[in-house]
């Protein structure tokens, strides 16, 4: 099995991870395991530092909070798990959250009861039951994914396109924006470069990207105000030049602060969820 992190940043040193309670009593029924029995005598697990071990073990599985403590950051690809399929065939093979999770629970299970049975950690990581890791995907499925209609998302859908700054819902913001500036005249008309002569719409491409892939929202805004305002650098220093900055402001206003892009922010991340464990489903050969 193959475990690397979502997170494109990691250390070579450590990391602390937080377990809240709610998810060591979600864990303790996996691990009710009655006893292990060895040569000398029976231990009892219920009180062993095996069994805690096992209940932090399955609890940090179930989604736990980790909080980096990096000495050195290294770059590394997205998440993917990879685990052996009982019965043989391609192996499982996860690119989202909730494919990674079923896994990680199915192989956890699975050496669990191997413990239990063996009174031994297994040599090999067991092959996983496809019906298990199924239906544990499937109890997954993000609230109104279609399995039968996945979104069209970057990554996911080779004919995606960026709208860039004039089309799709986004250009109706930028439109009240521009049009907003105390002296509506420096409008140059053009939603992608609405100061004559700079052009915004790399900008909103790579923004609508960023949405599109599900990224964290913060980050994609304050990369796309800098973008702008990077490209405003291009305009000698002065009142122009501020005015430039100052439709970056208002773009980068239009898509952090409003109600509409709240809702919008949400459908993308909610259609990116979608379309990743409509892609796990199909790739691993689980049945809607």
């Amino acid at each position: 099995m193959t475990f690397l992190v979502k997170k494109n940043q990691l250390s070579a040193s450590r990391a602390a991870c937080l377990i809240s309670p709610e998810q060591v009593a979600a864990a303790e029924p996996m691990a009710r395991v009655s006893s292990i029995r060895r040569s000398k005598g029976v231990a009892d697990l219920a009180a062993s530092p095996l069994r805690r071990f096992i209940v932090g073990l399955i609890a940090l599985m179930a989604g736990s909070t980790c909080i980096p403590a990096y000495s050195g950051i290294v770059d590394l690809p997205p998440v993917k798990v990879t685990a052996k399929r009982e019965g043989g065939g391609a192996d499982f093979s996860c690119r989202g959250i909730a494919c990674s999770t079923s896994v990680n629970e199915e192989s956890l299970a699975a050496q669990l009861s191997f413990l239990e049975e063996f009174e031994r950690y297994p040599d090999e990581l067991p092959a996983l039951d496809p019906v298990k890791v199924c239906k544990a995907l499937r109890q997954k499925r993000p609230p109104g994914c279609n399995y039968s209609e996945s979104p069209s998302v970057p990554g996911f859908d080779s004919s995606w396109t960026a709208n860039g700054c004039g089309t799709g819902v986004r250009a109706n913001w930028f439109l009240n924006a521009a049009l907003s500036q105390s002296n509506s005249a420096t409008y140059s008309g053009d939603l992608n470069a609405p100061f004559a002569g700079v052009s915004f719409l790399a900008a909103c491409n790579s923004h609508d990207l960023c949405w599109g892939k599900g990224s964290d929202r913060a980050e994609c805004d304050q990369a796309f105000r800098g973008q702008m305002e990077a490209s405003c650098m291009a305009v000698p220093s002065g009142s122009s030049r501020n005015i430039c900055i100052g439709y970056a402001s208002l773009y980068h206003a239009a898509v952090s602060t409003t109600d509409a892009s709240h809702e919008a922010y949400g459908r993308s991340a909610s259609d990116f969820s979608c379309a990743v464990w409509t892609y796990d489903m199909k790739t691993n050969g689980c049945n809607p």
